[in-house]
This record gives structure tokens, sequence and C-alpha cells, in this order.
């Protein structure tokens, strides 16, 4: 179906063009869009909201946005991608403009697309921005980092409502490697501060983090206080590649192949070795933040898959393994 699609959007928009029912030649631009609406629901003043509209291009041909424009200045849309190859996923992203307004608050997010064909299509976004509970500030965001021992940040709750006795009941995630600390400052007047702590766990791994803390809290109109947090976890040690496979090597034949070892900070290799004695890594002195390790590998007499690991140790005491293979065959004639 899919490539039916693509082959025939030319000549369908061709058919189009020449009938009465010329609104229809917007569907190829609506279709690429899974989804054209999105509530942000309930969300702290300052808090740091956006979402991103996936589409994709379907057809053959490439797909370039014009402009996006909203209806109102509560939300601001941009994309992550102007053009579009067959087959290629982009996003429009929407920030809801919380710092600047309060109260209900929706917009129309209109999508000019100038190639292959003009089209625009819609998309709608809005919620509810509180005016009574202020995030300082807007999301948790740790950035980049190695080190998650030291993952530690902390951000303000400011409850300005009339209800005397309001308070943050617990807090909750669907992550499980976050923790949070929570500590009333100040209560007086109809004003209730908290500062939370939040750190990550070792536990949470390489990679980009994105989710969301819930503040829960006794106020029966409003329960609920999202804050986004967000955090890229990169190891300290990145090795390159993770794999050798070396495919058919003769027997008495050497291979020599390198291994890339970047590290967020200078250090030094003090260790590398094979755990057979037909690989043999090369390890040059000095500390640095890339190294590169020649691995030489000589086949044996025995023939068939041979599998290896290679280890490389720092004098920061990071070790890493790199698995390798070969398939052993008889020397040519």
């Amino acid at each position: 179906m899919l490539s039916t699609v693509r082959l025939g959007l030319f000549a369908i928009f061709c058919l189009m063009a020449s009938s009465p029912e010329w609104a229809w030649s917007q569907k190829w631009a609506t279709d690429m869009f899974p989804t054209r609406e999105h509530s942000f629901g309930t969300v702290a003043k300052n808090a740091d909201v956006a979402y991103e509209f996936e589409l994709k291009n379907l057809y053959q041909e490439e797909v370039v946005i014009r402009s996006v424009r909203s209806s109102c200045g509560c939300v601001t849309p941009s994309y992550t991608k102007q053009r579009l190859e067959s087959l290629e996923s982009g996003a429009i992203v929407v920030k809801f403009n919380t710092d600047k307004f309060v109260g209900n608050r929706s917009a129309t997010v209109t999508v000019t697309f100038e190639k292959p064909f003009f089209a625009e299509v819609q998309l709608k976004a809005g919620g509810l921005i509180r005016g009574d509970v202020v995030l300082e500030p807007g999301k948790v965001d740790f950035g980049s980092l190695a080190d998650v021992s030291a993952a530690r940040q902390t951000f303000v709750v400011d409850y300005r409502g009339g209800m005397a006795n309001w308070q943050v009941t617990d807090v909750t995630s669907t992550f499980p490697h976050i923790r949070v600390s929570l500590q009333e400052t100040q209560r007086q007047r109809g004003r209730v501060v908290y500062s939370l702590g939040v750190r990550l766990l070792p536990e949470a791994g390489s990679g980009f983090h994105q989710t969301e803390l819930v503040l829960l809290t006794n106020d029966p109109a409003n329960r609920e206080i999202p804050v986004s947090v967000t955090a890229k976890i990169v190891e300290p040690l990145q090795v390159t590649p993770s794999y050798f496979d070396l495919g058919d090597v003769q027997v008495g034949q050497q291979v020599t192949k390198h291994l890339l070892v970047r590290s967020t900070e200078a250090c030094q290799i003090v260790a590398a070795s094979g755990d057979t004695a037909s690989v043999r890594p090369i390890v040059a002195a000095g500390a640095k933040t890339l190294h590169r390790i020649p691995v030489q590998f000589t086949a044996g007499p025995e023939l068939g898959q041979l599998k290896a690991t290679v280890t490389i140790q720092t004098d920061g005491g990071v070790r890493q393994t790199v698995p390798l293979q070969a398939n052993i065959v008889p020397p040519r004639q």
C-alpha cells in the first residue's frame, strides 16, 4: 500500500486538482501526521513544557516545509527538519510558554508545505497554566555527564494560592533510577515554598533519559504538578568498534585492526591484553582523551571459528572489553 501511495502521489494530485473537491488535495499532507492534537494538561507557571508532533514523508518526492505559525503567543512552534527525503521522519515542536501566560490557553499551529505541492496542516495544542504555582527552574536538566554520582540538581516549588494548609504530600516517577528529597523552607501569609533535591542513581545507565516527576499535593482541584527531567549520561570510556569480526583469516596470516578509545577526561591506558596468544594490543604511553590502539591478530594452525576478547584498563580503574571473532581458513595454495 505504501509503495502505491509513494508512486502515485503526482497522479492523484493532478486528478484532485481537476475535480470540484479541491480540499481533498490537502490530504497527502495530513496523512503524514499520526497525531494532530495534544493537551499539555495542567502545568505550573514557568514549567519547561514542549511536545513534538511527529511527521513522516510517506512519498517518493521530497517534502519541504515553508513555515510554521501559531494563532497564539502562548505556543511557539518550530521544526526539527525543513526538508524530508522519502520515508524520512521529523517533528513540529510546540513549546508552551508558561513563563508569559496563565490560565487555559490553546493555539492552532499551521504548518505550510511548499513541496511537492502547496498544502497546510493545522495542529492544535493547549492546556491549563497555573498562576498559583511557580517552578524555578522550569525543568530539571542534568545536561551531559559521565559521573552519575555527581548528578544532583535542586529546584524550588513556590505556591502562592489561597489554601492555608497546601502541601506537597509525595513525589512519584515512572523512572526507577531517580531519588528526590523534599524540604519545606517557607510557610507564611498564603505562601508555601519547597526545595527539592533530585539525584540520579548509577543504575540509570548511559544514553539520553527524558522522564517526568509528578508532585502530588493535597489540593483537591489540582493534585498533580508535573516536572520535566532530562539527562544525557555518557560512558567515561567509549571504545570503537564495540565488536571485531575479522572474517576469514588464513593460517599464519597477521591482521591489524585499530581500537579508538575516547574518554571524557585525559587518561592513560595502563593495561591492554588479549585472552589468547593470537591477540596482541599495542599501547603507547601518555595521558590523553583519544587513544588509537593497534590490535594485532595472528591466526594459529587450528581451523574454524575463533573467539577472543581484548581488555583495556585506564589509570582511573575503568575496564572495557571488546569481543573478537575470526574464521581461520587454510592458506592459499
